[in-house]
């Protein structure tokens, strides 16, 4: 279950979320390690990710988006090699925090927070890929004891393949 606090709240992203959520995709464009661009994520994976109900915020005590990720049945990795025993697993996308607010535990409350939703709906793990060149996140992935299990070219840039299988 989801566990919302006085500093921080957890939910799923609603439609008029959009434009708050494509600002913060767009502060995090030109961070160390970040892949994005001016065209990636754009407001059509948002709204995409928000109908399918796999578009998560986590939001200060104002409503103020903080953090977004996306997690459920993407199949934008479905080609690669994974653990056979993931049987019904969900894809990790689109995971990122404000600039100003990162270092600070937030990705760590979110990523939490998602696991145990996804937990919930049935997902038996996740899959991901991350920039090679994305040092702080490979350390959340590492911190919640995901597998590095190869590297992969893609769109354009290197990336590592993490997975988890959940209890």
């Amino acid at each position: 279950m989801i566990r919302n606090t006085a500093e921080y709240k957890f939910r799923l992203a609603e439609r008029e979320d959009d434009k708050n959520i494509l600002k913060v995709y767009k502060s995090i464009i030109g961070t160390q390690g970040c892949t994005w661009d001016e065209d990636y994520p754009s407001m059509e994976w948002i709204i995409l990710d928000i109908k399918m109900k796999s578009l998560y915020c986590l939001t200060n005590d104002k409503g103020e988006i903080l953090a977004v990720a996306t997690a459920g049945p993407l199949n934008e990795l479905i080609d690669l090699t994974w653990d056979q025993r993931m049987t019904k697993p969900c894809e990790l996308a689109r995971i990122g925090v404000l600039p100003s607010l990162q270092n600070r535990g937030i990705a760590s409350r979110l990523l939490n927070a998602v696991i145990e939703d996804c937990k919930s709906r049935g997902y038996n793990g996740m899959r991901f890929l991350v920039s090679k060149t994305n040092y702080n996140a490979q350390m959340l992935y590492n911190k919640f004891a995901f597998k590095k299990v190869g590297e992969v070219f893609r769109y354009g840039h290197d990336y590592c393949s993490y997975y988890k299988l959940f209890n």
